[in-house]
């Protein structure tokens, strides 16, 4: 993303879940080449044998830019749990494999 104009913003975001042989790279560049604020994130969940790659680049080229990026690679833990059922993703929380360790780690009510 190249932010050239006086109060132009980005905000680029990246959300993925790595499983089984999965591998996944996330290439995100911002420039900020005048008076802008750009924002670039990845939250990756990583599984099973994946991989998950990220690199978030912010470039300033003018002194009232104003960058950030984060990223963040991590394994299925009970927070992103409930961020994936809020997302839609109940098939991966109800696989075969998972279902076990959700049923003992999340209450009751909140897998209905």
């Amino acid at each position: 993303m190249v932010l050239n104009g006086k109060r132009a913003s980005a905000n680029i975001v990246s959300r993925s879940v790595a499983r089984d042989m999965s591998r996944q790279l996330f290439l995100s560049r911002v420039y900020g080449n005048a008076d802008c604020t750009g924002h670039t994130e990845c939250d990756s969940i990583i599984m099973d044998d994946a991989y998950v790659g990220a690199i978030p680049e912010i470039h300033a080229n003018h002194q009232e830019a104003s960058l950030v990026h984060e990223a963040a690679i991590g394994k299925i833990a009970g927070e992103q749990l409930i961020k994936l059922m809020t997302l839609g993703h109940l098939s991966m929380i109800f696989d075969a494999k998972w279902q076990n360790f959700c049923v003992r780690k999340i209450p009751m009510p909140m897998l209905v």
